[in-house]
């Protein structure tokens, strides 16, 4: 009996150290989370405010309430598409950075006639949201779907009124294309997947129900078309299928143009109705990452602290492997809106289970695709690009592998190389 009571003390003292350390880690995950940690303290009333146009001249609210910063480019004067774009271009950033940081490239594609648009994901950038914090990998998927349908509809409104002086002539799907980088191609893969086919694999509930519960389908306020559809052509802003060559009539035009930048939650993640997807650009796409950190015992590990302390800073991002160019990394590390804090335990995990999502589904990807990455990358190892065109069931696929770049291959040594084939590529493909 008395071996049996020492063991139930032992244990217990054990079990009030445990909880101790497990508090004292909390406190410590909290503490190191708030320096890098926005917090809205806001009435449901300023939560529908406008914010100041002088910090977001350009914003999307996505399903979470979230003010999502946007940025747009349009085709340049000297161009001959100032009328319609040659094609739409889908800027998708990586982690820990801002969409502002690919001025260069969307101004280069400007120059050549596209509309070049995209986000700063939430908690990153000048976005809403805890820094570099995500619940689920998937919201920034839906943050972009989302993003997409509201971005087409102010297109199609936009180029109504530059027709209205004129005879109308109905509007075809102009090219569209996706360009991401770094964990901005992993989501970028998951938007064309999920349009491409209109499914998920990025967990075992779709991310697109085809039969939305009774609460669900009373956040369809802008859905022009009856009840008896299903969610993703009810929420649609055209209210159609727009496969391809599908012209848009004024009526559509109409009902589009009637989707407001201050209720664009109206608009669930839905894939029918979006501009079909002529192709994807992937730039050094997070498709595999450090094999220690891939181990299973590391991933347990995420996992455990994922749940218990999602915020706590885990693991520092490498800074210096961006780039080869010394300028350039000096330049990332200064940028006020880049994070420079540890990847937190929730995003990392989340992280790499998309990775292992994606990487079991590469035989589904269809679409046509680029991949650009550099040799020496140690942030996103190129065997993952390697992995994606070898079992990609594309018929059109390319990859160019640049021997001396690191991860950012349109800011290092073989950018002016990257950039070529990048606009060579999309140029064959807008025709």
């Amino acid at each position: 009996m008395d071996r049996i009571l020492d063991a139930l003390k032992k244990n217990s003292r054990m079990m009030l150290l445990a909880a101790a350390a497990l508090y004292a880690l909390k406190k410590y995950a909290d503490l190191r989370a708030c320096h890098h940690t926005v917090t809205y303290q806001l009435t449901p009333a300023q939560r529908e405010e406008q914010p100041m146009k002088e910090i977001y001249p350009n914003y999307f609210k996505n399903k979470s309430g979230l003010w999502l910063h946007v940025r747009r480019w349009h085709p340049h004067a000297s161009s001959n598409y100032t009328t319609l774009p040659r094609g739409v271009v889908f800027l998708v950033h990586g982690y820990a950075e801002h969409i502002g940081r690919y001025e260069h490239i969307a101004e280069r594609l400007a120059r050549l006639g596209y509309y070049v648009c995209g986000i700063d994901h939430q908690g990153h950038g000048m976005s809403d949201g805890d820094r570099a914090h995500v619940e689920r990998f998937e919201h920034f998927v839906q943050d972009y779907l989302a993003f997409m349908a509201f971005e087409q509809a102010n297109l199609l409104a936009e180029w109504q009124t530059r027709n209205a002086s004129t005879q109308f002539e109905p509007i075809t799907n102009p090219p569209c294309f996706i360009l991401g980088h770094s964990m901005g191609g992993l989501i970028a893969y998951f938007l064309a997947l999920a349009i491409q086919g209109g499914e998920s694999v990025l967990s075992d509930e779709s991310l697109f129900r085809k039969s939305p519960p009774p609460e669900e389908a009373k956040e369809l306020p802008l859905s022009p078309v009856p009840p008896s559809h299903n969610v993703a052509l009810a929420a649609s802003p055209l209210g159609s299928t727009a496969g391809v060559n599908t012209p848009y009539t004024p009526a559509q035009l109409q009902r589009a143009s009637s989707i407001s930048p201050t209720n664009p939650q109206g608009i669930l993640a839905a894939t029918k109705g979006l501009w079909p997807i002529r192709g994807v650009i992937f730039s050094s796409p997070a498709f595999a990452i450090d094999p220690v950190q891939a181990s299973a015992l590391v991933q347990f590990i995420a996992g455990l602290f994922s749940t218990l302390t999602p915020k706590l800073p885990m693991a520092p991002l490498d800074a210096d492997g961006v780039s080869s160019i010394p300028q350039v990394v000096a330049r990332y590390k200064a940028d006020p809106l880049n994070y420079t804090g540890f990847i937190r335990a929730r995003l990392g995990h989340e992280f790499a289970s998309a990775i292992k999502r994606a990487r079991s589904s590469f035989a589904k990807f269809t679409l046509p695709f680029l991949i650009i990455h550099g040799e020496r990358d140690t942030i996103c190892p190129p065997s993952g690009s390697r992995e994606l065109f070898a079992n990609a069931s594309s018929q059109d696929k390319e990859l160019k592998i640049y021997n001396k770049s690191q991860h950012e291959v349109f800011l290092d040594v073989d950018a002016s190389r990257a950039i070529l084939d990048v606009t060579t590529w999309l140029r064959d493909r807008s025709e």
